[in-house]
């Protein structure tokens, strides 16, 4: 598909053509198999194990064809295209600042301080969620944002991206055995190797192996976010997360990340606002003054102590909760309840 896919009636229509259905309907299958196998049976090696296997036997089949030669396959789209050859530091060589359109620059601000409030907000959200998934319950927050700080201060110096914790990622490579230190050494290697060896190595990586990777972590994370928050959540907790990820996949995450913290604070407005902020109501004769008295001061305290009312607040209080202190204070001063229990001091 050419340029982003969108909910269009051409796109739809290139989806449902024959050529384009045996690219992404495979991949799908493969996942949902995938998903169905590690229900029953999860060990650490099937995952990786899997996705050779699906790489050794597109090949097996491909190279049994001798009608079939990679540039066909990579014209079909089942092989991703081979950029050119070039060194790894050839990256460095588009750093040229006097030709920088700093408009443009300008024009992105919006989509980087969301990346940059995103990036704060996904280490207290993901990483307990993570120990959770985990199970493990040495977790320090704070060490994980001053790891983050430091990982994207030393990435910006060098021209490189964002650091992010991508949730079902990382839930992916713990289950599969990287629950070590040794793990994640072998992991930055890996990542380095493929740096050095440049992009030419993504010129023999089938798009379906990529596909069905997308496809299950995709599953993943809306049965994450979607199937098991169902029912756990505040109706409007969980149609805001629905709001959020349909924003998201219809216009932009730029827009998504804006609604969804207009949304979450109306929820906080509205669910801060239904809790009841008069937890307590008492009386003088029992909310007695600890002051040591004469007895006759006391006495006239103790009959004067009905004209007393105590209200105890706790919660929030804002525009949206104030309203039903107000209501409980006119209940008191009502001309019917007044001239039952009169008021003298509130």
């Amino acid at each position: 598909l050419p340029g982003n896919l969108a909910p269009t009636k051409e796109v739809f229509d290139q989806l449902i053509t024959p050529s384009t259905v045996a690219l992404w309907v495979p991949p799908l299958a493969l996942a949902i198999l995938l998903l169905v196998i590690r229900r029953y049976k999860d060990p650490p090696w099937l995952v990786p194990a899997y996705y050779i296997g699906i790489t050794a036997i597109f090949y097996i089949i491909t190279t049994a064809v001798p009608s079939i030669n990679m540039n066909d396959l990579r014209r079909g789209g089942w092989v991703f295209e081979a950029p050119g050859a070039k060194p790894f530091y050839n990256f460095y060589s588009y750093y040229k600042f006097g030709i920088v359109d700093w408009g443009a620059i300008w024009r992105t601000v919006p989509s980087q301080l969301a990346l940059t409030f995103f990036g704060i907000l996904h280490v207290p959200i993901n990483v307990p969620n993570l120990a959770m998934v985990v199970q493990e319950d040495n977790v320090s927050i704070n060490r994980e944002l001053i790891m983050h700080g430091i990982s994207n201060t030393l990435s910006g110096c060098v021209g490189s991206i964002q650091n992010y914790l991508v949730f079902v990622n990382s839930v992916l490579f713990m289950t599969t055995g990287g629950n070590s230190r040794l793990a994640g050494y072998l992991l930055a290697a890996a990542t380095f190797g493929l740096w050095v060896a440049g992009p030419i190595v993504i010129g023999y990586v089938p798009v379906m192996v990529v596909g069905t990777l997308i496809y299950m972590l995709g599953i993943e994370l809306a049965q994450e976010a979607l199937v098991s928050t169902y029912g756990r959540l505040y109706r409007l907790e969980y149609a805001t997360i629905v709001i959020i990820a349909v924003v998201m996949g219809v216009y932009d995450f730029v827009v998504g990340i804006a609604v969804g913290i207009g949304l979450a604070c109306l929820n906080y407005v509205v669910q801060t606002s239904r809790r009841e902020v008069v937890s307590a109501e008492f009386t003088g004769t029992v909310a007695e003054s600890t002051v040591r008295r004469h007895p006759r001061q006391r006495n006239y305290l103790h009959k004067a102590g009905r004209q007393i009312r105590v209200l105890k607040l706790s919660g929030y209080l804002f525009f949206g909760s104030i309203v039903r202190v107000e209501k409980r204070v006119r209940a008191l001063i009502d001309a019917e309840s007044f001239a039952a229990s009169p008021i003298r001091y509130l």
